[in-house]
């Protein structure tokens, strides 16, 4: 059986499960956004101690400017951090990613059994 995902469609998901989902984005999100943030420096500025003291929603803002950045590269990543954005039976599958034939040409993530 096959399943097609639209790609901005499962970062939308993400999004959701990091912002609602409190006790997942504190545990898993939040420590790899601020590794992410602080890599890229977007928090902290020279002294990185004061971007470690970020409250919860300017980090949970930095992981939505980062997911809404990512693009179908990151497919993988993005599963691995938020697998409740595709079906149980699809985590650890190689995906298929491809731009569809629509008005939009919008990327699609393919997986099958």
């Amino acid at each position: 059986m096959e399943m097609t995902y639209k790609w901005d469609t499962m970062k939308e998901k993400a999004i959701l499960i990091a912002v609602g989902n409190c006790e997942y984005f504190c545990e898993k999100a939040a420590p790899w956004a601020m590794v992410e943030a602080v890599q890229e420096r977007k928090i902290g500025g020279k002294n990185h101690k004061s971007g470690w003291r970020m409250r919860s929603l300017e980090m949970r803002r930095k992981v939505i400017q980062i997911i809404e950045r990512w693009d179908v590269r990151r497919v993988k990543a993005l599963i691995d951090l938020f697998p409740g954005i595709v079906p149980q039976r699809f985590i650890g599958r190689a995906p298929v990613c491809f731009i569809a034939d629509n008005e939009n040409s919008d990327w699609m993530i393919e997986f099958s059994d």
